[in-house]
């Protein structure tokens, strides 16, 4: 080992044993929530995005500028939905309670948009008549794609930090 390594490394084993396991774990702790907020924050300017483009096509058509806000709407509501799954995702401490996260947040990221699908191919809102059914659609599997990235992510992220995680020795590895 080279001098500076041995300094640097000695530098973390000296901040190690100075900070308690309880600081140490909130050092993570707050990492982990930077991570998530990160994310979520990606995933809000993805959809922004996505929204302003599905916006312009579909106000061509004869929704006229009401395709904007149905678009938005669409967005708002695959965020809102992909914001929980993330949270859900990113902020459990150990691996069975990411991979429970990320279960339960595959039943929000679908239901709810489904639910308001279904609800607006019901109602006679101008919404409905500007088409946001198939905007919610276009922003699902956006979102869909975007969050399973941002997902792997915050796994892989969190992996060396989770001592009961077989994930964290994978991770370690493979290269990144």
């Amino acid at each position: 080992m080279s001098r500076r390594s041995t300094q640097k490394f000695t530098r973390l084993n000296l901040v190690n044993r100075v900070l308690a396991p309880s600081q140490l774990a909130v050092r993570d702790r707050s990492f982990a929530v930077a991570q998530v907020l990160k994310s979520i924050g990606l995933l809000g300017v993805l959809l922004a995005t996505v929204a302003v483009a599905t916006g312009a096509w579909a106000s061509r058509g004869p929704a006229g500028p009401l395709a904007y806000a149905a678009s938005f709407t669409a967005a708002g509501l695959i965020w809102t939905a992909g914001s929980i799954a993330l949270l859900m995702t990113g902020l459990p401490r150990t691996a069975a309670g990411r991979t429970n996260g990320a279960m339960l947040a595959i039943l929000i990221r679908t239901l709810a948009p489904l639910a308001v699908l279904v609800a607006f191919t019901r109602s006679d809102s101008p919404l409905a008549a500007a088409g946001i059914a198939g905007m919610i659609l276009v922003h699902y599997f956006v979102g869909l794609v975007a969050e399973t990235l941002l997902t792997v992510r915050l796994i892989r992220a969190a992996a060396p930090n989770c001592p009961d995680s077989s994930v964290a020795a994978t991770a370690a590895k493979s290269p990144a």
